[in-house]
């Protein structure tokens, strides 16, 4: 769906849809007094979402019109019987109109406006014109009314030959029940379950006309079908924009809740970039470990110092493992020099650098080499030696930070050069289970494409964020997605942007449809 940053309208009220989920979907309910185009294939909820619709309205003593196209007044009364709508509210208008070829009142060929069930008190031979003068007189005994339902509107659209008259046509019968009628209406179209449209170009034209767009789908689930429901559009108003299950109940479509925060969005870390914050519910989740996967191109490092950068100014104390790429260069100009200085921050205990390759070549109590340089380097590349090492640093650093918490950042792949994914494992559990407190994260950054599945597998499922970044081949475009989270919204994926100041990337925020 498109994406843009806007205000929202001004005095927009909203009106419910009858379900309390939905309503949450579309950040209240839908806009009053504007079209909404529900579009979806055959069986997917589309009428009983609409009748639903009218039914709230009806129950908070407002005027509804159901318009059917394809059904008489008696059909819908049989196709509704499960449910526990009321089609015998007096404030509950049904009326029946459709569009076809014929010899219309003044004599001409073209399309007039029919009824499915005919009026015997006018002659059967001669209709108006389909035209919105006709349609508005048509259904002007039903006025003042305050929701309308259009079903469907292949019944009502005309069918023109230019794209442009069509268009003029649609917009005209939207302006006709959201401006003259002042009613608020969702119009039905019948699309394929993919989403696009063949056929008539009327659905289609009526995802840009439309105020909102709700698309309802079945999709298949180890072979079962579900039903699902993602409000693409929705002008000036801040909805979710991911797919939900919904359930069919007497009542109407019920959206199924995802599973509720159980962690309170206070206990985080700020990673000092307010989209990324906003993403993860917060920021990042104290206690346990964060995982940041990405795809080898993404601009991760940026995104590891600004939590570095945040945690420091937090008070906390930062180690990182930094890899071969990421040097001395780099931990100074995007981390130490935007707080004070790396001399000033290692010699006050807050910040511990692990030099794996020792490429390093500033000596300090708190620049811990993994490997000796030189040719007794060649003495420390084992297995036994490196896991031993990497005890005893984490003791040092332990010892060395007091009371401050710890944000350890770990790039994964790079101990996989000389330890193996069971050796990672213990390592893991041990640091945990000795060193780290409950205010304690450690975020490991990690391409599960360089590593083991099972080892890539492993900190996800321990870890309780998951956050993945990978660059789109087609428009070499970054974004960044939450995967995992006991807060925050999961599956919502939002845009990675260079910035020119500080930080230097902006995570996309207060996602809007046009």
């Amino acid at each position: 769906m498109a994406a843009t940053y806007g205000e929202p309208e001004a005095e927009l009220t909203q009106v419910s849809s009858g379900d309390t989920g939905l309503d949450k979907l579309l950040d209240g309910g839908f806009p009053a007094k504007r079209s909404v185009l529900v579009a979806g294939g055959p069986g997917t909820g589309k009428s009983t979402l609409a009748m639903q619709f009218l039914q709230a309205g009806l129950e908070a003593g407002e005027r509804a019109l159901y318009v059917t196209t394809e059904q008489t007044a008696d059909e819908l009364r049989d196709s509704f019987a499960p449910f526990s709508f009321d089609l015998d509210d007096p404030k509950l208008s049904i009326a029946s109109v459709h569009a076809r070829p014929g010899q219309r009142i003044d004599g001409a060929e073209g399309l007039m406006l029919s009824e499915l069930q005919r009026d015997e008190s006018r002659p059967h031979d001669f209709y108006a014109p389909f035209t919105t003068e006709y349609l508005e007189e048509h259904l002007a005994e039903h006025t003042p009314v305050d929701r309308i339902v259009v079903d469907s509107l292949s019944g009502i659209a005309p069918m023109e030959e230019s794209p442009d008259l069509l268009r003029r046509d649609l917009l005209e019968i939207i302006r006709l029940f959201a401006d003259r009628f002042g009613a608020t209406t969702l119009l039905i179209a019948e699309e394929p379950e993919h989403g696009s449209v063949t056929g008539s170009a009327a659905p289609e034209l009526l995802r840009f006309a439309a105020h909102g767009v709700i698309y309802l789908s079945h999709e298949p689930i180890h072979g079962d079908y579900h039903r699902y429901l993602r409000v693409e559009k929705l002008r000036g108003v801040n909805h979710d924009t991911r797919k939900h299950e919904f359930e069919i109940t007497d009542d109407g479509p019920s959206v199924v809740s995802r599973w509720s925060p159980t962690q309170p969005v206070g206990r985080v870390w700020r990673t000092g970039v307010p989209g990324l914050d906003e993403l993860g519910g917060g920021g990042l989740s104290k206690g346990g470990s964060v995982v940041l996967s990405h795809d080898g191109r993404a601009r991760v490092s940026d995104i590891v110092a600004e939590i570095a950068v945040e945690s420091l100014l937090a008070g906390a104390a930062v180690p990182i493992f930094v890899p071969g790429t990421l040097g001395r260069e780099w931990v100074e100009t995007k981390i130490a020099n935007r707080i004070s200085s790396l001399e000033q921050l290692l010699d006050e205990n807050r910040l511990f650098i692990i030099d794996w390759y020792a490429d390093w070549d500033f000596d300090h109590p708190n620049i811990y080499r993994v490997h000796k340089r030189g040719l007794a380097g060649l003495l420390t590349h084992n297995r036994l030696y490196v896991m031993q090492r990497i005890f005893r640093i984490y003791r040092s650093i332990d010892e060395r930070r007091g009371s401050r918490d710890t944000v350890p950042i770990v790039y994964s792949e790079t101990a996989l050069q000389e330890l193996s994914a069971t050796d990672l494992r213990f390592q893991h559990g041990w640091i945990q289970a000795n060193l780290l407190t409950d205010d304690d994260t450690i975020v490991f950054v990690q391409n599960p494409a360089t590593m083991n599945d099972r080892l890539s597998e492993f900190y996800v499922y321990d870890a309780q964020q998951v956050f993945e970044t990978w660059i789109e081949a087609e428009s070499d475009l970054q974004y960044i997605r939450l995967d995992k989270g006991a807060h925050g919204k999961t599956g919502v994926t939002r845009l990675v942007k260079r910035s020119s100041g500080t930080p230097a990337i902006e995570v996309q925020s207060n996602h809007r449809a046009e």
